[in-house]
């Protein structure tokens, strides 16, 4: 078991210019792994889109993408992703759609709503994949008469 941390989102650090370094949190597309994602320190200055956006802000277009985030809860660490919806330019607020995480170490890709069954990707993978084994594995065995 892992001791509980923070969270943290896919992003990147713009320490260009002559203000203070900014967390900017990264647009990702329908599909991308979240686990694959360089990961910036979730604090109060991480930059979505303030108003019109600053320069290095992937949030400044109307529609939609997603914010992909890890956390550890104390059993371990999770992936996850939320999908937001932007208003554009001027006021720039969003708004939350839905969002979904995954099992301790399972990777999980942008807007995935269901664990990968059809590999052995996570544990639940493995799991379902012992059960049918023992199973199909019973029915094999001679009965006892």
């Amino acid at each position: 078991m892992g001791a509980i941390g923070g969270a943290s989102v896919v992003g990147h650090l713009d320490s260009r210019g002559g203000g203070a370094s900014r967390n900017y949190v990264s647009k990702l597309r329908l599909g991308q792994h979240i686990s694959l994602g360089h990961f910036v320190p979730n604090d109060p200055y991480n930059q979505l889109a303030y108003l019109v956006g600053y320069s290095h802000s992937e949030w400044t277009e109307k529609g939609q993408g997603f914010v992909g985030f890890r956390f550890n809860d104390g059993t371990g660490i999770r992936y996850g992703w939320a999908r937001l919806y932007m208003t554009g330019a001027k006021k720039n607020s969003y708004r939350l759609i839905d969002y979904a995480y995954g099992d301790v170490g399972e990777p999980v890709k942008a807007g995935q709503k269901r664990s990968g069954v059809d590999g052995l990707e996570s544990l639940g993978g493995l799991a379902l994949g012992a059960v049918g084994l023992s199973l199909w594995r019973r029915r094999r065995l001679p009965q006892a008469a």
